[in-house]
C-alpha cells in the first residue's frame, strides 16, 4: 500500500491540498454562537416547555441594568439621563420594551375613566419628582423590582429583548456593546452593571473568542517547538504540520459546512486535535528514523514500509479507542458536547488516515537519498541516550519490585478514589467566570444591592380563565408564598397588575390595601376589562388575550444548578398546595434548563465511562488476542481516571459542561500508550524473548514516543488553564493530571503487572508460537 501511495503521491497530495484549501474558507469565518438554543436539543423536555412558554408570551428575555447615580436617583439630572439612554437603546435591533423609574407607567383615574401613563410625565419639578418616589415605592410591580424603597443611590433598568432563538449571528454581543457605549456617555451615571441571559451569552461569546485567540497560537507554537526539539529537522516539521493541520481543517470545516458555529466547547476542538492528532505521526516519524538508524543503507521507501507495517495496527487501535472516547460524549445529550465528540472523533480518524498516507509519502519524498548526509549529522542521539538509561531503570525497577509498584498504585487509587463519593454535578456562573471578568463583578454588585439577577417563570394554564374565583385567589396565595422563599427577590404576577388597577379605581388610594378577597368573578373580569381599555401594556406581558394563560415572573439571585432545582421543587410544592386542580403550572426558564443539564451530565459521565470500558476491553482483546493482557490494560487505564475524578471530588470540583469531557476524552487518550506498550510486548514475546527482556525492549522502543506524546498533550491541555471560563480551565488542568498519571502507570504499573502475570500471558503466546519458545 505504501508503494502504491508513493507512486501516486502527487495526485494524492494535490487532492488533499485542494480539499483542505476549500475547507479553510468556512473555518476562517470563525463564527461564535453561545445562544440558549445552541445548548439544547429540540426534544429536550425543559427546552420544549420553555419554547411553548415563549410561543404564548413572546420570545423575549430580561436584560437588567443596575445604575448607580452620581448624586441621587430622584433628581432631574439622573431622571433625564435615564430618559436619554432609553431613547437611544430603544432604537437598537432586538430591544422590545424598556422600564425604568423615569419611564414607569401606572393607571390613573380621571373623569374620562382609567388611563395608563408615565408617572413622571416629563415634569421635573421637585414636587413631581417627590410624588414619583412615593408612587414607585408603593407600586406592587415596581417596588423591589426597579427601585428599592428607602434607597436612593441606584435603580434598576429593565429591558425586554428578543431572545433570538435560532439566530446564528452574534447580535447579542453587538447589542450589549452598544448599550455599554450609551451608558458610558451619561455623566449622571456613576457606575452600571448588566445582568441577565443576554449578557451571560455575550460574555460567553467574548470568552470563547479570547480563548480561541489565546489557545490556537500558543498550541501551534508549542507543537512547532516540540517537533523541532524532538526531530530538529524542517522536513519532519513539514510532515507533522501537514498531517495535523489537514485533520483539524477537515473536521472543523465539515462541522461549519453543516451549519454549526463555534461555541464555548467546540472552540476547544482545534486545541484538542492539535494535541491529539500529532500522536500517530510522532510514532511514525520516530519509528521511521529508528529503522534508518539501525540500517543507514536502507532506502526511505523501505523504512517507511517497515514503519507503517509495524505501527498501523497499534496506531489503529489507539485511534479507535480515542475515537470512541470522543463518541462516548454523545451520551450527554448536550448538543455542543455532542458536536465536540463527533467532529473530534472525525479529526482523530482523519489524523490516522493522513499519518499513514500523506505522512508516509512525505517522509519518503523528503528523506529519500538524503538521510545519511543530513539527518545523521544533525542528530547526535542525546535524547536516545537519555531515553535508553531511563527505559533500563524503569524496566529493572518494575521487574524487580513489581509488588511494591502495584501496592503503591493501589493505595493511591484507594485514597484518591474515595473522593468519588463527593463527586457531583453543579454549575454556578458567578464562579464560572474568573473574578477579573466583567460579568462576575456585575452579578455580585447587583445581588449586593438586593435586586434579582436571574429570572424564572411559571407558565399557567387556566381552563376557567383567571377570573375564576378559585383561580385568582389561588394565584394571590401562590404569589405571596413564593415571595416568602428566602432565595426569591421579587415576584410579579398578573394579579399585581389587577390590584394596581383596583387601587387606581379606589376613591381612597392612600388607604387601599392589597387583596381581592371579597371580589367575585364579575368584579375581577371588570377590572381586567378596565385595565385593557386603559392601554395597560404590562398586562399583556403576563396574561394572554383569552385570559386562560398567564405567567408569573420570579426574580432571584443567580443560583447554582442544585439551588435552582431546589427552588423549583419548592415552587412546585406551593403550586400543588395553593392552585386548584384545574390549573396547571410549569416552572420554566433558562436557569431551569441549565440545572437540568447538570443532572444529565452527571448521569452521562457514569454511562460514558461504562460504555468506554466495554469498548476498550473489546479493542484490547481483539488486538492482543489475550484475555489477561486485555484485563491488565483495562485496569491500568481505569486507575488514573479513578484517581483524578476522586481528586476532583476531594477538592470539591463539580462535573459541568467542560469537566464532563475529562472521563471519556482522557481515558480514550490514556489507552493509546497502553496499546503501544502491550502490542510491542506481545511482539517481543512472539519472538521468543523472556518477559523481563521483553519488557525492557518494549520500553526501549516505545518509551520515548510515549513520553514525547505525553509531554505534548500536557503542554497542549495546560494552555486551557489560561481561560477565564473556569470549566475550561479545570478541564485543561485535570486532563493534564490524567495524562501524567496515565504515563506513569504505563511506564511502571503496566510493566509490573505484565511481569507478575508473566506465566498467564507468556503461556498464551507460547501456545500460539511454539516454535519460537525455548
Amino acid at each position: 500500500m505504501t508503494t502504491i501511495l508513493y507512486r501516486f503521491r502527487y495526485f494524492l497530495l494535490s487532492i488533499i491540498a485542494l480539499v483542505t484549501g476549500l475547507l479553510v474558507i468556512p473555518v476562517s469565518s470563525l463564527k461564535i454562537d453561545n445562544s440558549v438554543d445552541v445548548w439544547f436539543y429540540q426534544k429536550d423536555t425543559e427546552f420544549k416547555n420553555y419554547t411553548t412558554f415563549l410561543d404564548s408570551f413572546g420570545a423575549w428575555d430580561y436584560l437588567a441594568i443596575s445604575i448607580q447615580a452620581s448624586d441621587q436617583i430622584y433628581t432631574p439630572k439622573y431622571l433625564q439621563a435615564l430618559l436619554n439612554a432609553e431613547e437611544k437603546i430603544a432604537a437598537f435591533d432586538g430591544v422590545i420594551k424598556i422600564t425604568s423609574i423615569a419611564s414607569a407607567k401606572a393607571n390613573f383615574r380621571s373623569d374620562q375613566g382609567l388611563s395608563y401613563a408615565p408617572l413622571l410625565d416629563n415634569n421635573m419639578e421637585p414636587e413631581a419628582v417627590k410624588s414619583l418616589q412615593n408612587a414607585l415605592e408603593k407600586n406592587l410591580v415596581y417596588a423591589d423590582g426597579i427601585v428599592k424603597p428607602g434607597k436612593n443611590q441606584s435603580s434598576y433598568f429593565l429591558i425586554q429583548v428578543d431572545n433570538q432563538l435560532g439566530i446564528k449571528e452574534p447580535k447579542r454581543i453587538q447589542m450589549i456593546n452598544k448599550i455599554r457605549e450609551v451608558l458610558d456617555q451619561e455623566p449622571a451615571f456613576k457606575a452600571y452593571h448588566l445582568v441577565g441571559t443576554p449578557n451571560m451569552n455575550a460574555e460567553l461569546n467574548h470568552s470563547s473568542r479570547r480563548d480561541m485567540f489565546t489557545f490556537y497560537p500558543l498550541v501551534s507554537l508549542l507543537v512547532l517547538v516540540f517537533a523541532w526539539m524532538v526531530f530538529r529537522s524542517l522536513k519532519d516539521l513539514v510532515v507533522t504540520f501537514s498531517v495535523v493541520l489537514s485533520a483539524i481543517i477537515w473536521s472543523m470545516g465539515s462541522m461549519m459546512l453543516l451549519g454549526y458555529n463555534l461555541n464555548m466547547l467546540t472552540i476547544l476542538m482545534g486545541t484538542v486535535l492539535m494535541s491529539l492528532s500529532i500522536a500517530s505521526v510522532v510514532h511514525l516519524i520516530t519509528h521511521f528514523h529508528q529503522v534508518l538508524n539501525q540500517t543507514p543503507s536502507m532506502s526511505a521507501l523501505q523504512a517507511a514500509r517497515i514503519s507503517v507495517s509495524e505501527l498501523r495496527i497499534p496506531c489503529f487501535g489507539a485511534a479507535l479507542t480515542t475515537i470512541f472516547g470522543f463518541l462516548s460524549l454523545i451520551i450527554t445529550g448536550v448538543l455542543p458536547i455532542t458536536l465536540l465528540g463527533v467532529f473530534s472523533a472525525l479529526g482523530i480518524f482523519l489524523a490516522f488516515i493522513f499519518t499513514f498516507s500523506i505522512g508516509s509519502v512525505l517522509l519518503i519524498t523528503l528523506w529519500d537519498g538524503q538521510y545519511n548526509r543530513i539527518f545523521a549529522a544533525n542528530n547526535p542521539g542525546i535524547l536516545s541516550t537519555v531515553h535508553g538509561k531511563m527505559a533500563n531503570a524503569l524496566s529493572q525497577f518494575a521487574t524487580t519490585r513489581p509488588i511494591l509498584v502495584v501496592v503503591v498504585f493501589t493505595l493511591g487509587a484507594l485514597s484518591l478514589g474515595s473522593g468519588l463519593i463527593n463527586l457531583g454535578a453543579d454549575s454556578n456562573y458567578l464562579t464560572t467566570f474568573k473574578d477579573r471578568t466583567q460579568v462576575a463583578e456585575d452579578y455580585s454588585t447587583v445581588e449586593a444591592e438586593g435586586f434579582g439577577s436571574s429570572t424564572l417563570a411559571l407558565h399557567l394554564t387556566m381552563p376557567s380563565g383567571i377570573e375564576d374565583e378559585a383561580t385568582f385567589r389561588g394565584l394571590l396565595k401562590l404569589s405571596d408564598a413564593i415571595q416568602g422563599i428566602a432565595t426569591v427577590s421579587k415576584v410579579i404576577s398578573p394579579m399585581d397588575i389587577v390590584m394596581e388597577v383596583d387601587r387606581a379605581l379606589s376613591r381612597t388610594p392612600d388607604q387601599w390595601s392589597p387583596g381581592l378577597k371579597g371580589y367575585d368573578r364579575s368584579t375581577v373580569a371588570q377590572l381586567l376589562l378596565v385595565a385593557e381599555s386603559s392601554g395597560n401594556d404590562d398586562l399583556k406581558d403576563y396574561l394572554a388575550i383569552n385570559h386562560k394563560e398567564a405567567q408569573i415572573s420570579v426574580f432571584t439571585p443567580y443560583l447554582s444548578g442544585l439551588e435552582t432545582l431546589a427552588l423549583k421543587k419548592q415552587i412546585e410544592h406551593l403550586i400543588a398546595t395553593h392552585l386548584p386542580d384545574s390549573v396547571s403550572a410549569k416552572v420554566v426558564g433558562v436557569p431551569i434548563m441549565w440545572a437540568n443539564m447538570d443532572r444529565q451530565l452527571f448521569k452521562s459521565q457514569l454511562n460514558s465511562l461504562l460504555f468506554l470500558a466495554v469498548v476498550i476491553f473489546a479493542v484490547l482483546l481483539f488486538l492482543l488476542k489475550s484475555l489477561p493482557m486485555a484485563l491488565i490494560g483495562l485496569v491500568v487505564n481505569f486507575l488514573p481516571i479513578t484517581m483524578i475524578l476522586g481528586l476532583m471530588g476531594h477538592l470539591g470540583v463539580k462535573i459541568d459542561i467542560a469537566t464532563v469531557l475529562i472521563g471519556g476524552i482522557a481515558m480514550g487518550i490514556a489507552v493509546d500508550d497502553t496499546i503501544h506498550v502491550l502490542w510491542r510486548y506481545k511482539s517481543e514475546l512472539e519472538k521468543g524473548m523472556d518477559p523481563a527482556r521483553a519488557i525492557a525492549t518494549t520500553l526501549q522502543h516505545t518509551g520515548m514516543a510515549l513520553v514525547l506524546t505525553s509531554i505534548l498533550l500536557i503542554g497542549g491541555f495546560s494552555v486551557m488553564t489560561l481561560s477565564d471560563f473556569t470549566p475550561t480551565a479545570n478541564f485543561g488542568l485535570y486532563t493534564c493530571l490524567m495524562v501524567l498519571t496515565a504515563l506513569i502507570a504505563d511506564l511502571l504499573l503496566l510493566p509490573a503487572l505484565l511481569f507478575l502475570c508473566r506465566n498467564l500471558v507468556g503461556s498464551k503466546f507460547a501456545i500460539l508460537n511454539p516454535s519460537t519458545t525455548s
